[in-house]
């Protein structure tokens, strides 16, 4: 059998779809947090978790909302430090609420476990992004100080 060969390309967003690709990733929180800061009409079933329970959704929608246009607000300035800031609190509530998702998901005996894993991924790219703005901030500073 023969070997498989790698390639050479490097999987890079093009500068043409990188800013799409941005404002998609602050408009989720964003809508989430219009979501939760808006609430539910009586009636309609609610299915929240322990954690979404631990406050009001209101401030669960504050922490989203704030967390998305922080982002925006950093990308849009080309503000590293207000990015890495918005990007780790969207990191956090997005990790608490998979935290609630994924004790649902076990008592239910492992039924609906995408949901708990779109919110753990969509956290750990959120952090993934911080450090990775982070390792490029600093590595900018020191070639300006080696400079």
């Amino acid at each position: 059998m023969g070997r498989v060969r790698r390639g050479r390309w490097v999987p890079l967003i093009p500068t043409t779809f990188r800013w799409p690709i941005l404002a998609l990733w602050t408009l989720e929180p964003i809508a989430r947090g219009i979501d939760y800061v808006t609430g539910d009409l009586p009636g309609t079933t609610s299915s929240l978790t322990f954690v979404e329970t631990a406050m009001p959704l209101q401030m669960w929608g504050v922490l989203f909302l704030a967390a998305g246009v922080t982002v925006a607000a950093g990308f849009l300035g080309r503000w590293p430090n207000i990015t890495i800031a918005g990007l780790h609190v969207m990191g956090c509530t997005y990790a608490a609420l998979a935290i609630g998702l994924i004790v649902k998901c076990v008592e239910r005996g492992g039924d609906g476990f995408r949901t708990p894993m779109m919110f753990a991924i969509f956290a750990a790219t959120c952090w993934s992004a911080a450090l990775g703005y982070l390792n490029q901030t600093r590595n900018e500073r020191a070639l300006k100080a080696a400079s």
